[in-house]
C-alpha cells in the first residue's frame, strides 16, 4: 500500500496566493474610494459652513463683507448681471478677510486647508498646511501670513497637491450667497 504525500500541491498554493492578492486589490481600491469621499465630503461640508458664516454675517453686521458689483453680462453694452461672482483666489481672499477679521463668524484656522495628521511633540502640534499650493507647519504659517488674507479652499481630493480656491456667487435679486466647488 502506497502512503500519499501530506501537503498542498504548488498548484494549490498559487491558488490561494491568487485569491489573496485579488481580496488586496479589492481592499486597497475600497479603501481609496472611502479616502476620496471622505475629502469631498470634508470639501462640502466646510463650503456649507463658509455659505453660513456669509449668511451670519449678513444677518449680524447687516450688511456683506464687501461691496458686491454685479457681473457685466456683455462688455459692450450696459445690460448686468443679477449676480456678483468671486471666483478668483484674490476676490475669495478679499470676501471672507472680514469674516476672519471679525472673529465670530470664522476664525483664523479656517483660513487653513491642513494636510497633515497631528503628533505630540512636547506640546506642539505638528499639523501641517497648504497655503495656495505650499506645504508648510501650521506654527509658521499662522506666523508668516499673520493679518494677510488668504483664500479659503480645499485640497483637490484627487490630487493632494492641487488647491482650489471656493467660489462664491452673490444673487442680487434673492440677496443669498452661494459657495460652490
Amino acid at each position: 500500500m502506497r502512503k500519499t504525500a501530506k501537503g498542498f500541491t504548488l498548484i494549490e498554493l498559487l491558488m490561494v496566493l491568487l485569491v489573496l492578492s485579488l481580496l488586496i486589490t479589492l481592499a486597497i481600491g475600497a479603501a481609496a474610494k472611502a479616502i476620496k469621499n471622505g475629502r469631498e465630503l470634508r470639501a462640502d461640508s466646510m463650503r456649507e459652513a463658509l455659505q453660513l458664516a456669509l449668511m451670519q454675517y449678513r444677518s449680524g453686521e447687516e450688511k456683506w463683507p464687501c461691496p458686491l458689483v454685479p457681473d457685466v453680462v456683455d462688455a459692450n453694452s450696459d445690460t448686468r448681471a443679477m449676480f456678483s461672482t468671486f471666483d478668483t483666489v484674490e476676490k475669495n481672499a478679499q470676501l471672507f478677510q472680514a469674516l476672519i477679521d471679525k472673529g465670530t463668524y470664522l476664525d483664523d484656522a479656517a483660513m487653513l486647508t491642513i494636510v497633515g495628521g497631528r503628533a505630540a511633540d512636547k506640546g506642539d502640534r505638528k499639523e501641517r498646511v497648504m497655503l495656495g499650493g505650499t506645504r508648510m507647519p501650521l506654527r509658521v504659517a499662522r506666523e508668516k501670513y499673520k493679518g494677510a488674507r488668504l483664500p479659503l479652499g480645499y485640497l483637490d481630493p484627487g490630487n493632494q497637491d492641487r488647491f482650489i480656491a471656493y467660489k462664491i456667487v452673490f444673487n442680487l435679486v434673492t440677496d443669498e450667497p452661494v459657495v460652490e466647488r
